[in-house]
């Protein structure tokens, strides 16, 4: 606080982590925090490995505070990469969500097979989708 940062609690799947796995759970650690700086991030990825429904972020309004997203299935021999057209995932209804829980900020966390042609590709998907 004395830096004026805040602290985004990022729950990760199973595979990655044992500790603070669901979004569920995030919200929990923030809310026993009891810190106005320290927040909840929301990741596709880690919510599809989970089973976690979309709809879920909306019930953290005024919690979430980022998010990340990607294609959140292997493809190209990596575990998650860039959002794209061509990779069907319902990258609108995690947006809308996002925005609904009141957070303005998503950025990409993927692999890219290519990086400019997919940077160029997920930008142009996540802005028509919103």
């Amino acid at each position: 606080r004395s830096y004026d940062m805040t602290v985004a609690v990022e729950p990760l799947c199973r595979g990655v982590c044992n500790f603070i796995n669901t979004l569920s759970e995030g919200a929990m650690v923030v809310a026993a925090a009891g810190r106005d700086n320290i927040a909840l991030l929301a990741d596709n990825y880690h919510m599809e490995q989970m089973g976690e429904d979309v709809s879920l972020v909306r019930r953290m309004k005024g919690m979430l505070v980022h998010s990340h997203i990607s294609y959140p299935h292997a493809f190209g021999g990596r575990a998650r990469v860039f959002p794209s057209a061509d990779r069907a995932w319902d990258y609108g209804a995690f947006i809308r969500a996002v925005a609904d829980a009141g957070c303005d900020r998503c950025s990409v966390e993927a692999s890219a097979l290519d990086f400019e042609k997919d940077s160029f590709a997920a930008a142009k998907l996540l802005h028509s989708v919103f």
